[in-house]
């Protein structure tokens, strides 16, 4: 079973609630699935998936989150794996609903991090 995990700020009709307040919102979203299915020789797809997604604080969406994991029979899956950008708030909720999920940094964050170290390096 995998689990990608993030947060997007979408902007929204709401009234601010202070100057600072531009009307944006975080919607933290999830999506599950399991492993690629073979759908001709050579290529795979996502036959199956399930999506979650909210404009909530993270208080309020991580019950909402262990539903939802739970609703994906992770005690049938071999393994849970859990790709995200390694946001805190997002391990901080993996290892509330999933304790055992592998976690992975998702290849987008992960090469910024080796751009970085290799900045560091080699100027």
């Amino acid at each position: 079973l995998y689990i990608e995990l993030d947060g997007h700020m979408c902007p929204t009709r709401e009234r601010p609630e202070s100057a600072e307040d531009k009307g944006y919102r975080e919607v933290k979203l999830a999506l599950a699935f399991c492993s690629s299915s073979q759908v001709v020789e050579k290529r795979a797809e996502l036959l199956e998936h399930r999506l979650c997604a909210e404009a909530a604080s993270i208080r309020q969406f991580t019950p909402k989150l262990k539903e939802f994991v739970k609703s994906c029979n992770p005690s049938q899956a071999k393994t849970v794996v859990c790709i995200a950008d390694g946001a805190p708030w997002i391990w901080n909720a993996v290892r509330r609903v999933a304790p055992k999920a592998v976690q992975i940094l998702d290849f987008y964050h992960a090469k910024e991090h080796l751009y970085a170290a290799a900045r560091l390096r080699f100027g």
